[in-house]
């Protein structure tokens, strides 16, 4: 198994979590979190650690066999763990290279359910119509990746596979 991000977070009484999302091959995503005591304060992530955005594909689902116009779509928020700054940006690649800039916005509310009061909400949905015509068939990695104003980013990526 392997960590694709690791944050933290400090709540309102002083404790400290420290969230892992994990991807293995093969298997769905699994989200592991963590509890130490800490000194924290503010309700916001210590000094030094990285709270990048959430990026979450929904369409297509990982392994797809696709063709013509494929659409790309699912959600992106500030972060899983903790209210931060909006989402400025949803970008696509395919096989590393630029595909263009999803249409961020799409209103998604059953994620603003579960990440209550994320910035954005409820419009962190992204939608983008792949043109498969000019892949070639075969194995194919649409990536996704979510910019804020104050993080690094954070990617979501699919294997696809083009049928001619």
């Amino acid at each position: 198994m392997k960590a694709s991000w690791a944050c933290a977070v400090c709540n309102n009484v002083g404790m400290l979590t420290v969230l892992i999302r994990s991807k293995a091959v093969g298997t769905p995503c699994l989200v592991v979190a963590m509890t130490v005591f800490a000194a924290c304060s503010g309700g916001h992530a210590p000094a030094g650690v990285a709270v990048t955005p959430s990026v979450h594909i929904d369409m297509p689902v990982s392994g797809s066999t696709v063709s013509g116009t494929a659409t790309v779509a699912g959600w992106a928020i500030n972060n899983a763990s903790t209210v931060g700054t909006a989402i400025r940006s949803v970008q696509v690649t395919v096989d590393g290279a630029a595909a263009a800039s999803a249409t961020y916005g799409v209103n998604r509310p059953d994620v603003c359910v579960a990440y209550p009061g994320r910035p954005g909400c409820p419009g962190v949905g992204f939608s983008y119509a792949l043109n498969t015509a000019a892949l070639p068939a075969g194995s194919h990695t649409v990536t996704v990746t979510a910019t804020d104003s104050a993080n690094p980013p954070d990617t979501g990526s699919a294997t696809i596979v083009v049928q001619k």
